[in-house]
């Protein structure tokens, strides 16, 4: 947003505006990154939902038109699905359900269609969102996935929920099997530096690129 202000986006006007009424802009910034050796560019959809846009699904396709411009005829250059927060709180700090937030999610991704390379999931703070997100993508796409969370000083999220190592079996089978009636109550609230360890080697383990044996 700060950068596309400073190439004449009007305080307070919507990023996202401008996939439909500047995408050259929206294309010269990809470019510009594209120049400067990045090989991923996200698209410029990170506001974008059917809560807040009822002309979601076109303001979508703009900006993949736009990124899709900047990388074609590029080696090594790809596009990652941008999605950001919904805007809202989930229940019981907001009013927002489980289920409407990935059904939000998903509107998005299937309004995707597959022309990305990956989705990024970024920005969260809300672990509940952050998984409403997640399924969401994986229930309507077979694309990778990356997710980026905010934290506080420190070290927590804003809700502050995390997964027990002993529960990320019980997690990895749930998602495949695309049965969420367990999940609801695996949550907690770390109270050591040894669960990010543990919480790191489950994760590696089931990834299966790094033996977490050696960290």
């Amino acid at each position: 947003g700060t950068v596309l202000q400073s190439m004449g986006l009007p305080a307070g006007t919507a990023p996202e505006a401008w996939n439909l009424s500047a995408p050259e802009k929206i294309t010269a910034l990809h470019n510009a990154y594209l120049d400067a050796g990045a090989n991923i560019i996200k698209t410029n959809t990170f506001g974008v939902n059917r809560d807040k846009y009822d002309n979601y699904a076109e303001l979508i396709n703009a900006a993949l038109d736009c990124a899709e411009n900047a990388v074609s005829g590029r080696e090594d250059a790809f596009i990652a699905f941008d999605i950001g927060p919904t805007g809202r709180l989930l229940k019981p700090l907001g009013d927002l359900d489980f289920e409407d937030a990935v059904e939000i999610f998903a509107a998005n991704i299937r309004a995707m269609n597959g022309r990305a390379d990956c989705i990024m999931i970024e920005t969260m703070n809300d672990s509940h969102e952050t998984k409403a997100a997640v399924l969401a993508a994986k229930e309507n796409c077979e694309l990778p996935i990356f997710v980026t969370n905010v934290y506080d000083e420190s070290g927590k999220l804003y809700r502050c929920v995390q997964v027990k190592p002993e529960d990320a079996d019980t997690i990895v089978a749930a998602v495949a099997a695309k049965d969420y009636s367990k999940l609801s109550d695996i949550v907690i609230k770390p109270e050591d530096e040894s669960f990010l360890t543990q919480q790191t080697r489950i994760a590696l383990r089931h990834c299966g690129v790094i033996n977490p044996d050696e960290i």
